[in-house]
């Protein structure tokens, strides 16, 4: 890591520095890292900040954007005068964000599976070899892909990072999409002991278990995302430096994976309706 310093009008210095960086891998891949440097040297003791500046090399942090948390001018560093005799002291302190290019991959295939899922609940019921195999290639998909995520960052951290969350997310959503098609198919298969019948109150049954059965998933995909973004939020509270949009972790999440539930709630909500009609007396 390469931090120059130079002096405009008398020439011009270079340091080369090790610095220690502020953060948190549990972020990854929303993960920023805070750099506050202290430079201490008697050549700056007869100058002033505006006829010194820092020059970052961006292409010297390999994988990694660089944010200047001062802008322009005098602002990108102050002087801190005192400390050894005739000594002053110059602190920098910038943002390395990762790279995007880095995460793309952890960012987008959250959202095709989660999308994957939502759409699949639109096959019919009856169909349950073809969500069976949807879900279960999403599980184990799924497997692969978090032993990816955990050789990527450092196994130095006191919690999952955000990455392993959401992919463990997706594997219990996976499964709770496989149990309801099970549950689903059962209720319309004449060989299970589920089967509520073909008469009114039979299928008055089975379009009010079919009703809470999505209003269940709906919730669940809805509502878990939030929740572990959210505390994902707080935790980066102490963090300034940190950002984890909720368009992205939780809005575009949930409306992928509620796609093909919303439409077969809209469903069952009407077969309720009808069946609810033909038998008046039900409730």
């Amino acid at each position: 890591m390469e931090l120059s310093w130079m002096k405009r009008s008398e020439g011009g210095f270079n340091f080369n520095v090790r610095a220690h960086a502020f953060g948190r891998t549990e972020f990854y891949p929303y993960d920023s890292w805070m750099f506050n440097l202290t430079l201490s040297t008697p050549v700056l003791n007869d100058v002033n900040s505006t006829n010194l500046y820092a020059a970052l090399n961006p292409l010297g942090f390999s994988g990694w954007t660089l944010r200047e948390v001062s802008f322009g001018g005098a602002n990108v560093f102050r002087i801190v005068r005192g400390g050894y005799p005739k000594w002053n002291s110059v602190v920098v302190t910038f943002v390395l964000d990762r790279a995007s290019w880095q995460t793309t991959w952890v960012r987008s295939i959250p959202l095709i599976l989660l999308l994957i899922l939502g759409v699949s609940v639109v096959i019919p019921p009856v169909d349950l070899p073809s969500k069976a195999t949807v879900y279960t290639s999403v599980i184990i998909f799924i497997g692969a892909l978090l032993f990816n995520v955990a050789s990527s960052i450092s196994p130095i951290r006191f919690a999952l990072s955000f990455a392993e969350v959401v992919f463990y997310y997706l594997f219990i959503a996976a499964s709770l999409y496989l149990m309801s098609a099970v549950i689903e198919n059962a209720l319309f298969s004449r060989e299970s002991v589920l089967n509520l019948g073909t008469g009114k109150r039979g299928r008055m049954y089975t379009s009010v278990l079919r009703l809470l059965l999505y209003v269940f998933l709906l919730g669940f995909v809805c509502v878990v995302p939030f929740l572990y973004t959210v505390s994902y939020q707080e935790l980066a509270a102490s963090y300034w430096w940190v950002v984890l949009p909720l368009w992205e972790t939780w809005l575009v999440p949930a409306l992928c994976a509620s796609s093909g539930i919303v439409v077969n709630l809209i469903g069952a909500a009407l077969e309720f309706r009808r069946n609810r009609v033909a038998n008046p007396t039900f409730f």
